[in-house]
């Protein structure tokens, strides 16, 4: 869903309004320029998987990259 919703050196703004379309509470670090958010929904992943998301801006405030990491726990 967000590699078909944004680009790199899309806006801040631009990247706002997909987040707040998508859900998932996602948060904003300026320290870091980055957007992040963890998915624990066995709807979207399994019982012991999470997914981490994030999203870096560089010093203008447009989209660098977005990283996808799995995690998966024990019961």
């Amino acid at each position: 869903m967000l590699n078909s919703s944004l680009k790199v050196g899309d806006t801040q703004r631009e990247i706002e309004t997909v987040l707040g379309n998508i859900g998932f509470g996602w948060r904003y670090t300026d320290f870091l320029k980055r957007y992040n958010t963890t998915i624990r929904d066995e709807a979207h992943c399994g019982a012991y998987q999470a997914i981490s998301v994030y999203i870096f801006l560089d010093e203008a405030r447009r989209l660098v990259k977005i990283e996808v990491l799995d995690s998966y726990t024990m019961p």
